[in-house]
This record gives structure tokens, sequence and C-alpha cells, in this order.
């Protein structure tokens, strides 16, 4: 996690943890989560924060703090994020990514690489 001026960024998997963390988001215990505590302490500890982009996990993180904490009002841009649609924000994803598969909200592209990158 990285923030700069009022805007926080989220990673996504790139740990073990992580990839622990990625498979409580199905089961809805993400809030229950290291990272997720992660970014609630960034979030307490910087009240000016009024935006914040996500990849992946990263994104699940930020639409998943922003739904139990609506007072907050985040200004939200996420990519390749594991959601179904209906979730806030500018949600991004690339055509063949099956991570983003049920972001049907999302706004898609062509990306002749790693779909999910």
């Amino acid at each position: 996690m990285f923030v700069s001026g009022d805007t926080v960024y989220v990673a996504g998997t790139h740990t073990a943890q992580d990839v622990l963390t990625d498979m409580s988001i199905p089961i809805g215990r993400l809030s229950q989560t290291n990272r997720y505590k992660q970014f609630e302490q960034i979030m307490n500890l910087y009240p000016e924060i009024t935006q914040a982009v996500g990849h992946s996990l990263g994104a699940s993180i930020v639409l998943e703090y922003l739904k139990n904490n609506p007072q907050r009002q985040l200004i939200t841009r996420t990519y390749a994020a594991p959601v179904i649609s209906g979730s806030p924000g500018q949600r991004y994803r690339h055509y063949g990514d099956f991570i983003s598969a049920l972001d049907f909200g999302a706004q898609s592209s062509a990306y002749f690489g790693d779909p999910h990158s």
C-alpha cells in the first residue's frame, strides 16, 4: 500500500499470505484478514484520503472497505477486481481475465499480454 497526497494505492496478490487472503473473498471473510486490517489502519492514519486505487486483491479490499464504511465516501478506481457487478466506482478489466470475469459493470478492453496485468 502506498499513500500519495489524497490517494491510496493498493497492490494485488504478491505474497503467500495474500494467496490465503484471496481465498477469503468468496466466503465473505475479507474484512477479517490482515491485509484488510492494514488498509483500515492506513485509512485511519490518513483521514485526508479521498481516493483509492486497487488492482485485483487490492481492488477487493478497497471495495470491501467502502461497503463497510459508506460514510467515508471514497472515489474508487479498480482494475481486474474479483468482484460481481454492482460494486461502486470506476472499474476496468481486460477481456479474457478470468479473475475479473464476473465484474460485468467494468469497462473491458483488449490486451495482448497477460489479461490480468
